[in-house]
């Protein structure tokens, strides 16, 4: 049986100092608004650039939004993402180079109180201040991760995890990073898991002249975590990065990464990526025998002319309606162990279909541009395992990277309005 409902999402807004905000969204039918003002009349779009802040969107089950901005000359972006209860960040700079703050919107009529929990490379950190921070009815509240942690002796080689805590009720939160290494608007990670896919992520103009791409990955578990981390490009995942058997938090070497409780640890892989777009594929095993294996989280951060993320994605569930930016293209991972197909489906600007194309996906990792000609497309896929991105390599005539992945944040979840029957028992 088909539920048929809506969903909700909030756009995040750019600080209208540094540059434009533009918010693209397409669905059968959607209403906005901006944060507890009036809905609009329905209609199959939403295009609105600088409003006077975060935007709430609601619609059908097709819908999907973007929010794009230029910050300090560099384009961030990600898709408004719906209210949840939890989320997970790794790979958070606080330090004198690049700073981090979580941007947290409650969209509902009542407060939430949210608490922010930060493991280290040596375990969990006490921090002053992050817990039970209340976010008030219909607001938008910043917390200044670099303002928190100036005591606690981070470098930039000693970034942080972060995990977020509802107490009581919910909201839309994403991580803003900004300063010398580029410009980031990041969604929230899968929860901690013991299998985990990133999108691949692709290669910056600035990768060849020495810039660099990281790969987070963080213990939640309370043993110790071995992770096996595999690469996939065109086609099955092979060994990517690995740690000595029994070797401290990041250490490398030919049996698996090895990670204390309740830490954070970093691998450098750029020269294991070559500068090619690859997935990875990060699997906790067992540390020693009769134990389990440690939940973890992870994410991909890519450093060069500008710096692009995206953390570890849930597969792609139902479609999503990709509204039409410049020059942008799909980057497509299928992990496996069966093919996959994408079915695209191109819409003009009333919401009319106009054309489709069907793309096998095979194993592995591939790109997929999107139609020039269309206002909106959608994308769905035949498969369980598919995960996907999307790359905008210019926003507003700023060159730089975008990397938007379709999943958690993305118009992927329903919101079903639920009503007394009084004929059921």
């Amino acid at each position: 049986m088909t539920v048929a409902g809506n969903t909700t999402v909030a756009c995040p807004v750019g600080d209208p100092v540094f540059g434009q905000t533009t918010i693209t969204g397409a669905a059968d039918s959607l209403t906005w608004s901006t944060l507890g003002g009036e809905a609009s009349a329905p209609g199959p779009v939403v295009q609105t650039t600088d409003p006077a802040g975060v935007v709430v969107v609601t619609g059908d089950q097709s819908m999907g939004v973007l929010s794009l901005a230029v910050q300090q000359n560099k384009p961030v972006g990600l898709w408004c993402a719906m209210p949840s209860a939890t989320g997970w960040w790794d790979g958070v700079w606080a330090d004198g180079q690049e700073k981090s703050a979580l941007v947290v919107t409650n969209l509902d009529d009542t407060t939430a109180n949210v608490t922010i929990t930060v493991l280290g490379p040596t375990g969990p950190l006490a921090v002053p201040g992050l817990r039970q921070i209340p976010v008030n009815r219909f607001e938008t509240r910043t917390v200044d991760l670099a303002t928190f942690l100036a005591d606690a002796g981070l470098t930039a080689d000693k970034p942080v995890a972060i995990e977020l805590k509802a107490d009581s009720g919910r909201v839309m939160a994403y991580l803003h990073s900004g300063g010398s290494l580029g410009q980031d608007w990041r969604q929230t990670s899968v929860p901690p898991a013991t299998d985990l896919v990133i999108p691949g992520v692709p290669a910056t103009s600035g990768e060849a002249n020495g810039s660099s791409r990281y790969l987070f990955v963080t213990n939640h578990g309370d043993n110790i975590a071995r992770v096996q981390i595999l690469g996939q490009g065109s086609g099955p995942a092979v060994p990517l990065a690995a740690a000595d058997e029994g070797g401290d938090s990041g250490q490398t070497g030919a049996a698996g990464l090895v990670i204390q409780p309740h830490t954070t640890t970093l691998v450098d892989v750029s020269q294991a990526l070559s500068g090619e777009t690859i997935g990875v594929l990060v699997h906790a095993v067992p540390f020693a025998t009769g134990e389990s294996p440690q939940p973890v989280t992870a994410a991909l951060v890519v450093v060069g002319d500008d710096m692009g993320s995206v953390a570890a994605q849930p597969p792609l569930a139902g479609g999503l309606r990709v509204p039409a930016v410049k020059d942008s293209s799909l980057v497509v991972t299928n992990p496996g162990p069966d093919s996959a197909v994408m079915t695209l489906t191109k819409r003009d600007a009333a919401g009319q279909e106009i054309g489709s194309d069907r793309v096998d996906l095979p194993v592995g990792t591939q790109a997929v541009p999107l139609s020039a000609d269309a206002a909106a497309t959608d994308v769905r896929v035949e498969g369980e395992a598919v995960r996907a991105v999307l790359v905008v390599p210019e926003v507003q005539g700023t060159p730089g990277l975008v990397v938007a992945p379709l999943g958690a944040g993305g118009a992927s979840g329903l919101s079903v309005p639920l009503r007394h029957d009084p004929t059921l028992g």
